[in-house]
């Protein structure tokens, strides 16, 4: 069996050049705590996703990626971007299909609850492995990646 890699992301375009050879599945995790959606769709409409799977493919060809959309299809609209909601369920999500490496593409400047902190120090004492965008420009330590474990 492959080693399966989470990506928290835009989604992934299963048919671009880069990932034709490339074992894919997924959900699309999407909406605020109160109208949370999952589905099976998970194209990527924006590439973000698709690059950074492009990336993890080129370095381990072997494994199954597991893609995880929590943005809406326009990254330019405020309404269709991540909430630390949605990568949290994204998450949870992964750690329920027994997905032990996960990135996430995403970063928040602080964090508005505890919902993400939790749902981290879960993945962590399960063992998984979360590897977060620690910055997006000099914003400073952002969460996940500058949660205290």
């Amino acid at each position: 069996m492959a080693v399966r890699i989470a990506i928290v992301d835009t989604g992934v375009n299963r048919s671009h050049p880069w990932l034709q050879d490339c074992e894919i599945e997924g959900i699309s995790v999407t909406g605020d705590a109160a109208e949370m959606c999952c589905s099976s769709g998970f194209d990527d409409e924006v590439n973000h996703g698709t690059v950074v799977a492009a990336v993890i493919h080129a370095f381990c060809p072997n494994a199954a990626l597991y893609a995880v959309r929590v943005t809406g299809r326009r990254e330019d609209s405020p309404s269709e971007l991540a909430t630390e909601e949605a990568v949290a369920v994204a998450i949870q999500r992964c750690r329920d299909a027994g997905i032990r490496i996960v990135n996430v593409s995403y970063s928040f400047q602080r964090t508005r609850s505890d919902v993400l902190a939790q749902t981290c120090r879960r993945a962590r004492d399960d063992g998984m492995v979360i590897v977060a965008a620690y910055t997006n420009g000099d914003i400073g330590p952002a969460y996940p990646a500058g949660l205290p474990m």
